[in-house]
């Protein structure tokens, strides 16, 4: 658990609420203006212990800048996941250099092969020949612990440190799942701060709460909400 969650959004009350705190009421939310590329946001960010940036972001120039400006002035430890990582692509296009000035241990990325395809310009058959290769190669470069999620996700940090999950779950590859995978590190890290022992913890757990899903239903019928609901379980039935 979190403990306290914050969504922020440059979408008006009016055209958000109803979509989110129909059903996640613990989660509060705060908004800023379309044409404020930073003041609001490092406010926000001042007392925050971890952000989550990408799922449901659009890909536009506004949102590279607002990224670019993120990882220029804040050092909020971060997970960068979806949209999040075309953003992060690009800003790094342009300033290669920009992921130097962070604190160790503040950054981690979950890239699915697509992802990982889109952020290495090479071909996914490519990249699956040498999942661990290219996870190790992409850590040491941009100073993150990298989670390339898929049959047996690959977790490998600039230290050189490397995990496999070996959990291989068909429920995990549902909808959503990756989603829920963010926000699980998002929380953990946030609470007990980035490293590599606990992203490679919070990834174990995310693969057992998809099994537990899928035994107690059908792994055809998994979805991301039901992982959501075993995590619990999963907490319970290992530590």
């Amino acid at each position: 658990g979190a403990g306290l969650v914050s969504l922020l959004a440059e979408l008006c009350p009016s055209e958000i609420s109803g979509l989110s705190l129909q059903k996640d009421h613990e989660v509060m939310l705060q908004f800023f203006q379309p044409n404020n590329n930073f003041i609001d946001i490092s406010t926000w960010l001042e007392k925050k212990s971890c952000m989550i940036i990408g799922p449901g972001l659009s890909d536009n120039e506004q949102n590279v800048t607002r990224m670019k400006n993120i990882l220029s002035h804040s050092q909020v430890p971060m997970v960068i996941d979806a949209t999040g990582l075309d953003l992060l692509k690009k800003v790094l296009d342009d300033n290669p250099e920009i992921l130097s000035s962070r604190k160790t241990d503040s950054l981690v990325i979950t890239p699915h092969l697509g992802e990982m395809s889109r952020l290495l310009r090479k071909k996914i058959s490519e990249i699956q020949k040498d999942r661990v290769g290219f996870a190790q190669d992409i850590a040491k470069k941009w100073h993150a612990i990298v989670v390339l999620k898929g049959a047996q996700t690959v977790i490998a940090d600039d230290e050189g440190q490397t995990a496999i999950n070996d959990i291989d779950e068909i429920a995990l590859s549902t909808a959503g799942s990756g989603d829920v995978l963010s926000g699980m590190l998002g929380a953990v890290c946030g609470r007990a701060g980035i490293s590599f022992e606990n992203v490679t913890f919070t990834v174990f757990l995310h693969a057992i709460a998809g099994r537990i899903a899928s035994e107690n239903l059908h792994q055809q019928s998994v979805m991301a909400e039901d992982i959501i609901n075993n995590i619990p379980k999963a907490f319970k039935k290992y530590f």
